[in-house]
């Protein structure tokens, strides 16, 4: 199915991205996808059958500078 995990987590996030473009284009918001300096960065996190989802804003990476993501 996967080739390894790093693969895996590749069509997830593109996946989701999909989906959350999706509904943000039904409500009328107008999206683009960017990695340079993004407005939020929408972070998953999964633990066995479990998982958590957060937002990291611009303006709490430039308030908190150990708040990173990759």
């Amino acid at each position: 199915m996967f080739k390894d995990r790093k693969d895996a987590g590749t069509q997830f996030a593109e996946r989701m991205s999909a989906v959350i473009v999706d509904a943000l284009d039904k409500d009328g918001k107008k999206v683009q996808i960017t990695f340079e300096d993004p407005d939020t960065f929408i972070i998953v996190e999964t633990a066995g059958n479990r998982a958590g989802v957060g937002l990291i804003t611009r303006a709490m990476r430039e308030r908190y500078p150990f708040i990173r993501a990759k």
